[in-house]
């Protein structure tokens, strides 16, 4: 069963500040399509990606390390004198708006000036900057953008008619960051804090700080997303899993990581057998059966889940949604896509591939976590416990299959299920058991034939995980 809830208020729809960037924002609705349509395809994408099979990466590294405080919320004051609005701790680089209303009265002009204009702006309701007519009530909304880690204080003169009003504008730039405010592809829509009372005057807010303020705030929220200090970083996680049947194990690492702005992770990764498996068996006749060690096996079956010894993916979250209440319970899913290349013997060796194996797969996974309470809710859990799995699709060269027996099958279904316990931050202790394709083989050693499946057994694995060696912002 597929459920999709839609906010009517077209503050919170997807396409709220699209229109102001049409070149650098997408989402599933344009501008001219009906809202029923609209809706329909929201909930018909919904249905296709989330009630299908969940996709993931290999290794389970939980994603979501999102503070306990939500994004501070738009906040609405009525005009009075010496008034303060504190916008608080923002994230670097993310803008973040607040509300003020003035008394005008008939005949009377309303315009608003900032001492310190850099990180603080102001846009007034087009209606009041000429005289009114009538008594009303004017909307001015003011924006924040920090540009560092300090506090940062202007003062705002709010001239009506012959008397002005001083308003204090404060904030500070924080280092928490600020996590996506969407469930449904959490990293693509754009990232807006809830409550905006004036779309229009909001946009004006935004292009008074210029037109890369979007992509600056997207940046922020997808790093925070990610765990990481900047788009490309480096070495972020550095993987060891031990699987009895291959007698070795399987070190690995994310040498690099890009964080695009729409959302999207492009990483490139090593994983290598340290242990020896005996030497790479020769291509036998199509019919025959091949002669292997059992380690040897056992190990072409963990490079086909693994999907080679050096590897690209890409990575795109669908779904992330926190249980209401506690505020602990978390739920997330990925898309993955991994392109590799097997080189058999890896061992630290040196080692030339000559028209090396390469394997596809196209993977997912879906994962609960559970909070420790965090000492500081403004920072994210010190532990969690996890619990998921994974499934997908893995193609690789006939030539491979003929090598490790795995019956001339070159697609194959792949998964595992694990859970394990995180410190965020730092390390992740997993267990896990996979999923795959049966063998069939003449073990070298005993000269029996065997038929067995290497991936029904339990596996071990450490991962140390940190925010790497990152570009700043």
């Amino acid at each position: 069963m597929c459920v999709l809830s839609l906010n009517s208020d077209d503050l919170t729809d997807p396409r709220t500040l699209v229109r102001s960037y049409p070149s650098k924002r997408r989402s599933l609705c344009d501008d001219a399509m009906p809202s029923s349509k609209c809706c329909f395809r929201a909930f018909v994408f919904c249905c296709l990606t989330l009630g299908g099979p969940l996709f993931a990466q290999v290794t389970r590294v939980p994603v979501i390390t999102a503070t306990a405080a939500a994004p501070t919320a738009l906040v609405t004051v009525a005009g009075e004198d010496h008034q303060t609005l504190d916008f608080g701790q923002v994230t670097k680089s993310y803008i973040q708006f607040k509300s003020y209303y003035q008394n005008v009265a008939v005949d009377q002009v309303l315009s608003v000036t900032i001492d310190d204009d850099s990180v603080f702006k102001a846009e007034v309701d087009p209606t009041c900057t000429a005289r009114a007519k009538v008594a009303t009530t004017c909307l001015i909304v003011f924006g924040f953008v920090p540009s560092d880690v300090k506090e940062f204080d202007s003062t705002a003169t709010i001239t009506v008619g012959g008397n002005t009003v001083q308003l204090d504008l404060t904030g500070s730039g924080a280092t928490t960051c600020t996590m996506p405010n969407r469930a449904l592809l959490p990293t693509i829509y754009p990232n807006l804090p809830p409550g905006l009372h004036s779309k229009r005057l909001s946009e004006k807010v935004a292009n008074d700080f210029g037109g890369d303020v979007w992509d600056k705030t997207n940046e922020a929220v997808i790093n925070c997303y990610y765990a990481t200090d900047g788009a490309l970083s480096f070495f972020t996680q550095i993987k060891s899993i031990y699987n009895p049947n291959s007698a070795s194990a399987t070190v690995a690492a994310d040498i690099g990581s890009y964080n695009f702005n729409n959302g999207m992770r492009l990483s490139l990764g090593t994983n290598i057998q340290a242990g020896s498996g005996g030497a790479s068996p020769g291509v036998p006749p199509s019919s025959a059966v091949p002669t292997l060690a059992s380690a040897s096996a056992a190990q072409a079956a963990q490079n086909l889940f693994f999907g080679g010894n050096i590897y690209v993916y890409d990575e795109l979250p669908l779904f992330t949604k926190r249980k209401s209440g506690l505020d602990r319970w978390h739920f997330s899913t990925d898309l993955l896509a991994r392109e590799g290349v097997d080189v058999q013997s890896f061992t630290g060796t040196s080692t030339t591939a000559t028209t090396p194996t390469t394997h596809f797969n196209f993977l997912g996974e879906g994962y609960y976590q559970y909070d420790a309470n965090p000492s500081d809710p403004t920072q994210p859990p010190p532990l969690a416990i996890y619990i998921g799995g994974q499934y997908g699709y893995a193609y690789t060269a006939h030539r491979y299959t003929q090598e490790y027996g795995f019956y001339h099958k070159t697609n194959a279904d792949v998964g595992d299920v694990s859970f394990g316990v995180l410190v965020t931050g730092q390390f992740n202790i997993a267990v896990m058991r996979q999923f795959g394709p049966s063998q069939k083989y003449i073990d070298s050693t005993t000269n029996d034939l065997t038929v067995i499946n290497n991936f029904k057994s339990w596996s071990f694995g450490i991962l140390y995980q940190s925010k790497g060696v990152s570009t700043s912002q």
